[in-house]
This record gives structure tokens, C-alpha cells and sequence, in this order.
């Protein structure tokens, strides 16, 4: 109920009882946690528990939501995170060193082959297709990750784990979720790839 509908017509979410598991275990209230990669801003979860967040967004459609979100949630639970928008190799540069306690992030997927893979999209998302379709078009931002071949997409996230070494405190965590595919057979998971 904090999140407009169209956050879950997104076909990448972050399972919400994830972050807040990802919460319990490596955070406390007042910790500040950094999602470089914020998209519909399933880590500002955290915020309605004392965290104080920051989302960094490239996409325009995404962080037009997250203001959705954040007003919704200023008016509603008297919760807020900070939203910088912008490229995040770029924008992580600007924030100071040793000074997160937690990243957590789920990045864009490599080589997408724009203009080769369609995702279908529902509800008000859909109307928003020719500007957000960064999981396979060429409308997406010119550097959205999910536009990168293998080579140039490896590259980049090796600027944002440098830079998220150098924010992150000492001894603290980051941690990355990853696209997995599961076979399932007769409803048992019989393979991870």
C-alpha cells in the first residue's frame, strides 16, 4: 500500500521480504544504506524502519516514480530517502568515503541486446513503454548498463564496486543480488544456472 501499483508491474522486482531479511540481519536503526541501481526503490524499504537510504536512478520513468513514492510516504508514514538521479558511476563519485554501512543492489543485467528482446509490460507501466524499456530497447538511457555489451558492462560495474569500496565504512557490507534462473519440474527446482 506505500507503492503505486505500477511498481509491481515491474518484471525485475526486488522481493520485498528480501530487504527487509537483508535489513534485520546486517543493519541497525540510524544505519545508512546506498542502492546505486534504485529502480523502483524496493531498498527505500528500509527507511520505513529508521535506515536512512539513498537511491541513486538513471531512468527517467523510475525516478519519477520514487517522487511518487516519496511523496506518498512523506504525506502517509512520515518516511523519507534521499533519490539522486543521474548515472550512478558518475553520481557515487560525489558522495563522501567510509560513510555507508550497507549496499545493497540489484543491478541492471549485461547485453540485453537492444532491440532484439522484447519484455511485455502491464498496467501503467505499459504506458510508459517507449521510455523505460531498458530490458531490451532503444529508448533506454544511452548508459544504462543494460544497454552494455559483456566487455563495457564488466568495466562499469568495476567503477562502481571501487567507488562503493571507498563510501562503505570499514569491515561493513555490500551485497548483490543477481539474475538466477531456476528450471522447475514438476514443482521441484531441479536446476540453478
Amino acid at each position: 500500500e506505500l507503492y503505486p501499483d505500477s511498481v509491481f508491474d515491474h518484471p525485475a522486482k526486488m522481493q520485498m521480504y528480501l530487504v527487509k531479511a537483508v535489513m534485520d540481519y546486517y543493519t541497525s536503526p540510524r544505519d545508512k544504506v546506498l542502492d546505486p541501481f534504485g529502480g523502483t526503490g524496493t531498498t527505500a524499504l528500509m527507511a520505513l524502519y529508521g535506515r536512512e537510504v539513498t537511491l541513486i536512478e538513471l531512468e527517467q520513468v523510475f525516478v519519477d516514480l520514487l517522487l511518487e513514492v516519496r511523496k506518498k510516504w512523506r504525506a502517509e508514514v512520515d518516511a523519507d530517502f534521499t533519490l539522486l538521479a543521474g548515472d550512478s558511476r558518475q553520481v557515487i563519485k560525489g558522495l563522501p568515503a567510509e560513510s555507508y554501512n550497507l549496499v545493497f543492489t540489484s543491478p541492471p543485467y549485461a547485453n540485453l541486446q537492444v532491440g532484439k528482446v522484447q519484455t511485455e509490460f502491464t498496467g501503467q507501466l505499459l504506458e510508459e513503454k517507449a521510455r523505460m524499456m531498458q530490458y531490451g530497447s532503444s529508448a533506454a538511457h544511452p548508459q544504462n548498463f543494460g544497454r552494455l555489451n559483456q566487455f563495457l558492462f564488466n568495466n562499469s560495474m568495476s567503477v562502481i564496486y571501487r567507488e562503493v569500496a571507498r563510501v562503505l565504512k570499514p569491515g561493513e557490507s555490500i551485497l548483490v543480488l543477481l539474475k538466477t534462473k531456476c528450471e522447475q519440474e514438476r514443482g521441484i527446482i531441479t536446476q540453478w544456472k
